[in-house]
């Protein structure tokens, strides 16, 4: 039924794109605020850690990601993601270092629907694809991410991933936990946990 309401919605919007209207974009379709309040608390706080992150690169190039946000303090939020969405000079396969410093500030957008800019204050060594943004944050409703773990993970535990497929914000995706592999970087092995949660 869920799915037969969503078609007859679309149908009907789509459909009335001839009558003057303009089609709708993937950015119309805001999340709605009061399905937060009634999830259970841990997918609850997880969606009002992620964040909606834009770049814009050269050439009017746009690159869009998700990003967790760890700490909340003193009107700031600092927040993970991946280098590539950050860095346009971001290759895996090398070493290559940018100073942070030198990329162009990135808009982050919270569970609210607010947005500013923040800035790329670390960039993880070598390939590691991870970043740091630092970004103002006033917002009532977005939340740092519950951490560490309360118990140690094993495979095939339930797991779920929050993101922005293609814009579409604040996305839940089921899965499990498929494995524990190490990825040696650096002189040292990082611990890497492999699930099936797109």
């Amino acid at each position: 039924a869920d799915a037969e309401g969503w078609l007859v919605l679309l149908i009907h919007l789509v459909g009335s794109g001839g009558g003057g209207h303009s089609s709708p974009r993937m950015a119309d379709f805001r999340v709605d605020p009061h399905q937060l309040d009634s999830l259970p608390a841990t997918i609850s706080r997880a969606m009002r850690a992620n964040v909606l992150l834009t770049s814009h690169q050269s050439f009017g190039s746009e690159i869009i990601g998700s990003g967790i946000v760890l700490k909340i303090a003193d009107g700031r939020a600092q927040i993970l993601t991946n280098r590539h969405v950050v860095d346009p000079d971001y290759d895996s396969e090398s070493s290559t270092s940018s100073d942070p410093a030198s990329l162009k500030s990135v808009a982050v957008t919270l569970i609210d629907q607010s947005t500013s800019l923040g800035d790329v204050v670390w960039l993880a060594p070598g390939a590691v694809d991870l970043a740091l943004i630092s970004a103002p944050c006033v917002s009532t409703q977005a939340r740092a991410a519950a951490w560490p773990a309360t118990r140690p993970s094993q495979i095939g535990d339930a797991v779920f991933a929050i993101g922005n497929p293609h814009a579409w914000g604040w996305t839940h995706t089921q899965g499990s936990v498929s494995q524990f592999r190490y990825l040696s970087t650096h002189g040292g092995d990082v611990r890497v946990i492999q699930s099936s949660a797109p």
